[in-house]
């Protein structure tokens, strides 16, 4: 193998190769993946309830364009939250975008359309959704509430009791 006599030789290649790297790296196109997320509380409502989309873009910012909601009614939001970290040279954000939607009172299947984001000169268009709106005669009420933050039932009673003399009472 061939050795560079010449340092300043060498040290313009190394420059340049380095200079390569940290453009490549530093491109935040390229440094991390891009990620939208559609959530629904549920994908089967009662008629009369209130129902929740959260929109989640990870490592990337972008707004909604002129969002559509179709036959569905906004009952609240948007409620948008943010959050950023830099750990190790490697960035990771997200933002999350929560409407609360009233679906139409008629029992049937329900599409929310597609909705477009555009941000850091890209564009993505999500998927239609299926709802579907079912009877509600005994006038049943839904939280809307994602499926991973149900809360979930307890399982046995509950059993207030004082912890052994000069123990700490665990949680």
């Amino acid at each position: 193998m061939k050795q560079f006599s010449n340092s300043l030789i060498s040290g313009r290649i190394g420059f340049y190769f380095y200079f390569a790297i940290a453009a490549i790296l530093g491109n935040s196109g390229i440094g991390f993946a891009q990620d939208l997320q559609v959530d629904v509380s549920y994908d089967t409502v009662y008629s009369g309830n209130i129902l929740a989309v959260r929109y989640t873009l990870e490592n990337w910012q972008a707004d909604m364009d002129q969002p559509d909601y179709g036959e569905f009614e906004v009952a609240g939001g948007p409620q948008i939250s943010s959050s950023m970290s830099i750990s190790g040279g490697e960035r990771k954000s997200s933002k999350s975008i929560l409407i609360f939607l009233r679906p139409p009172t008629q029992p049937g299947e329900y599409f929310l359309p597609p909705l477009t984001f555009t941000g850091e000169g890209k564009k993505y268009t999500t998927k239609k959704t299926r709802i579907l709106v079912v009877a509600n005669p005994e006038n049943i009420q839904q939280q809307p509430v994602f499926t991973n933050e149900r809360p979930k039932p307890v399982s046995g009673p509950f059993k207030k009791s004082s912890p052994p003399r000069g123990e700490r009472q665990r949680f």
